[in-house]
């Protein structure tokens, strides 16, 4: 796990104050929360805030985004509650992954495990699918050329479509660290050396570096995306429909948490 950046705790401590607010989570996301950061690499923090109580009690449409970015590429983009609870429900695969990312910056403890436990609850196979075949679609079709492809661009691809294998393999959200997938046995061994010597190359190198890749991972690479976008095309569109139920007790509950600091304070 990396250091953790005090400029970017101080910089949601001011602001979560500058907005009223209360920070129930904030972690890393991209390339710092995979494990796979370059020297270059951006602070692309997301987190989670709750207003006080009187905040939801009117019928005005209000702000439901913090977004800032600050000096030494440090950008944090923030999600109200009630707007995050609703992304998490439809399965919001970029908001799974920063729940359970390694790198934290702080927030709630209870909430960030109710969020965490809830994952399997609402993940939809084939959004998930979708989400990663996209990605790595268009980082294919962008970057790959012959044996060769910028070194950041690789990793759009690969880890993609591994996580694809691993919701193909286990029906579940995948591990936000690219080394926990890499352990599964998708690959053959040569290839997962061969990531992992990419792995190495890229924590000394710029994000656009070119990189040649060997013919055999170029053909796994091909052939795996492939197939995904054709056994994805098999899966029904009717998605089964989950009780909001729990999702409505964690937004109550720290709302209620708000309403008590607030008793306090004054």
């Amino acid at each position: 796990m990396e250091n953790i950046n005090p400029t970017i705790t101080q910089h949601l401590a001011d602001l979560t104050q500058q907005y009223d607010s209360r920070l129930l989570f904030a972690a890393e996301s991209g390339s710092r929360a995979w494990g796979l950061p370059s020297p270059d690499s951006d602070y692309d923090v997301r987190f989670i805030y709750a207003h006080a109580t009187h905040w939801y009690l009117s019928i005005e449409d209000r702000r439901e985004t913090i977004e800032t970015v600050f000096p030494d590429n440090i950008d944090l983009s923030g999600f109200e509650l009630r707007k995050a609870l609703r992304m998490f429900s439809i399965c919001n695969i970029s908001l799974n992954e920063q729940i359970q990312s390694p790198v934290v910056y702080g927030g709630d403890p209870k909430f960030i495990s109710r969020l965490t436990t809830l994952i399997p609850v609402y993940f939809q196979k084939k959004r998930a699918l979708f989400h990663y075949l996209k990605i790595a679609e268009q980082a294919f079709h962008q970057g790959m050329q012959g044996l060769s492809i910028g070194i950041n661009r690789f990793f759009y691809v690969v880890r993609p479509l591994l996580a694809c294998e691993w919701i193909e393999a286990y029906g579940t959200m995948p591990p936000t660290e690219f080394q926990k997938i890499l352990e599964t046995d998708f690959l053959p061994l040569t290839l997962t050396n061969e990531i992992i010597d990419r792995i190495r190359q890229k924590a000394v190198s710029v994000d656009k570096e070119p990189i040649k890749l060997s013919k055999e991972l170029v053909y796994w690479l091909t052939e795996t995306l492939n197939r995904h976008q054709e056994t994805i095309q098999l899966y029904p569109n009717v998605t089964e429909s989950v009780s909001l139920k729990p999702l409505n007790e964690l937004f109550l509950d720290q709302i209620m948490v708000s309403s008590e600091i607030q008793q306090e304070d004054t």
